[in-house]
């Protein structure tokens, strides 16, 4: 019995000893797990006091981490929100000056809205005046030949009466029988529809019209001489400058550039929107685009808008660039021949059109400090390659018969050639007038003709 009830007690000691063990066995793991370690995954009890420090630092260093990740959470929740609100007011922003846009889009289309339907009721009124004037004398005309025909009636049938009385008479009275019924000649009424004012191009008539009405008013530019480099030649009228070997004696002033082929025009700007258009046909390298008029014009400097240069350029015949640091290819294909500038100043913008068929090439967005001038360079003349001119255009524009304008389509061939200080225009068809399209001859068959204007 003795042995039995000391082996019982054995027994209960050794199950209490492994249920304490097995306790702390499961403590132990769940720290364990926690910490990321396996030191302490032994089943002794004796274990316990020996595995309580290194749990601790592993608790320690775990909630650091955590903390850690839920502070790179936390942080990268307040850039969303950051980048969401951003772009909420994007959003907003995009949707008002979309409406501000359309607005002004509208209110341009009814600004030329307006213009034609003004012209057109003039010219649908005058058109019905004429044909009412023309009515009026054919009609008081056929009036007066009716009643010239009634007279004409009467005298026919007194005469065919005293023909009659001749037979058994010798005396006949013949007074008044002889006279002649008197009718305003016919009226010539043919120039009357058939003027220059409606069958010349009335398209293009209209469009110059317009044309004038156009907001911003096409600047009328002259190059500045005291700003060109001694290897600048300019025309008589200053608007055409070339690259020349020699350099010309002229004063070295301080608006002068003297390193670089620069030159500015005599007009700047201090606000408002402005447009102009400079002709580029023949040449395979320029620069173009405004200058701050502070620009040092006596120091080879990078033509960049850090440098007070906005710019387009051309190099090796037919690669574009934008004029920044470093430069940007522009994937134009086209040649322009032609290349129009708009400059809002007060909206700190400048772009760049083919002036052909005014698409578009660059856009600088920078708000100008201070006055800016128009600004170009030739580029040296590379041997004769580069020789062309750059050619400052006032209010031209040319009407290509390739075009497939409208107008040739009805045979109506008008080119209007204008400048500053000559003006021509040329017809191909059957009518000549001057660029205010004032007739000035008509011509019945096809054929050249050139008349200045005053002449």
């Amino acid at each position: 019995m003795g042995q039995r009830a000391r082996c019982r007690v054995a027994r209960v000691g050794q199950r209490a000893r492994c249920r304490v063990a097995r306790v702390g066995q499961r403590a132990l793991c769940r720290v364990a797990r926690v910490g990321q370690t396996a030191r302490c995954l032994e089943p002794r009890v004796g274990q316990r006091a020996r595995c309580r420090g290194p749990c601790v630092s592993q608790r320690a260093r775990c909630r650091k981490q955590l903390t850690d990740i839920m502070k790179c959470h936390r942080d990268q929740m307040d850039n969303f929100v950051r980048v969401k609100q951003r772009n909420e007011e994007k959003i907003v922003g995009i949707k008002r000056d979309a409406a501000e846009l359309q607005r002004k889009v509208r209110s341009d289309f009814e600004k030329m809205h307006q213009i034609l339907w003004k012209e057109e009721s003039s010219l649908v009124t005058e058109l019905q005046r004429d044909e009412a004037s023309a009515l009026d004398k054919l009609q008081r005309h056929v009036q007066q030949l009716s009643a010239g025909l009634a007279e004409l009636e009467q005298l026919v049938i007194s005469t065919q009466s005293c023909l009659e009385q001749l037979k058994s008479t010798v005396l006949i009275e013949t007074r008044g029988l002889a006279r002649s019924v008197h009718v305003e000649s016919e009226p010539d009424v043919s120039s009357h529809l058939r003027s220059a004012r409606y069958t010349g191009p009335l398209q293009y008539i209209i469009w110059k019209k317009m044309y004038k009405a156009l907001e911003p008013t096409p600047a009328r530019l002259t190059f500045d001489s005291n700003t060109a480099h001694p290897n600048l030649a300019l025309s008589e009228d200053l608007t055409s400058v070339s690259e020349v070997n020699e350099q010309q004696l002229v004063p070295n002033n301080p608006e002068r550039f003297v390193k670089c082929v620069n030159i500015l025009t005599s007009q700047g700007f201090t606000g408002g929107r402005h447009y102009w258009e400079v002709g580029v046909d023949g040449k395979t390298k320029w620069d173009l685009g405004v200058a701050k008029e502070s620009v040092d014009r006596k120091v080879v400097v990078k033509i960049a808008p850090s440098n007070g240069y906005w710019s387009l350029r051309l190099r090796d015949r037919d690669q574009y660039w934008a004029g920044t640091l470093p430069w940007k290819r522009l994937p134009i294909q086209r040649k322009p021949k032609r290349i129009g500038l708009f400059l809002d100043f007060d909206d700190g913008r400048l772009s760049f059109y083919d002036a052909e068929d005014m698409s578009h090439l660059l856009t600088f967005r920078q708000p100008f400090s201070e006055r800016v001038f128009p600004f170009f360079s030739t580029c040296f003349n590379e041997g004769g390659l580069n020789s062309a001119p750059l050619r400052l255009y006032v209010t031209s524009r040319i009407i290509n018969p390739e075009a497939n304008d409208s107008l040739f389509k009805f045979g109506l061939h008008c080119v209007i050639l204008e400048n500053c200080c000559d003006r021509f225009s040329v017809t191909l068809s059957n009518a000549c007038v001057a660029p205010d399209f004032t007739p000035i001859l008509t011509a019945k068959g096809p054929g050249v003709k050139i008349v200045k204007r005053g002449q």
